[in-house]
C-alpha cells in the first residue's frame, strides 16, 4: 500500500512539475514501458488483495469457511501469485533496456 502511494505521489508530482515548468517528463513514452508500468500497478493489487483475503481467512480460525473451501482459496490465494509471476516473468524489466 506504501508502494503505490509513493508511486503515485512521484508520477503526480513529476507530470505537475514537467507541465507547470513546460518540460518533457522524465518518463519514457514507449509502449513497453506503459505494460512494465501497468505490470507493476497489476502486480501491487493483486498482492493487496491476497492480503486482504489472507486476513478474513485466518480471522475465521483454522476451521473457517474460506479456509476450508478451495475454491476461494485458488481465486483470492493462487491467482494472485500467478499474475503476479507472469508479470514478473513477462520480459519487462529495466535492467534489459527493452523500455
Amino acid at each position: 500500500m506504501i508502494f503505490t502511494l509513493v508511486a503515485y505521489l512521484l508520477y503526480r508530482r513529476t507530470r505537475l512539475n514537467s507541465f507547470s515548468k513546460d518540460l518533457p517528463t522524465p518518463f519514457p513514452k514507449t509502449a513497453k514501458f506503459k505494460v512494465f508500468v501497468a505490470t507493476i500497478i497489476i502486480s501491487d493489487a493483486a498482492i493487496i488483495i491476497r492480503a486482504i483475503y489472507r486476513v478474513v481467512e485466518l480471522a475465521q480460525g483454522w476451521r473457517g469457511y474460506l479456509l476450508t473451501t478451495e475454491p476461494w482459496f485458488y481465486g483470492f490465494d493462487t491467482l494472485p501469485m500467478v499474475l503476479c509471476m507472469a508479470g514478473g516473468t513477462s520480459g519487462f524489466y529495466v535492467g534489459q533496456g527493452g523500455c
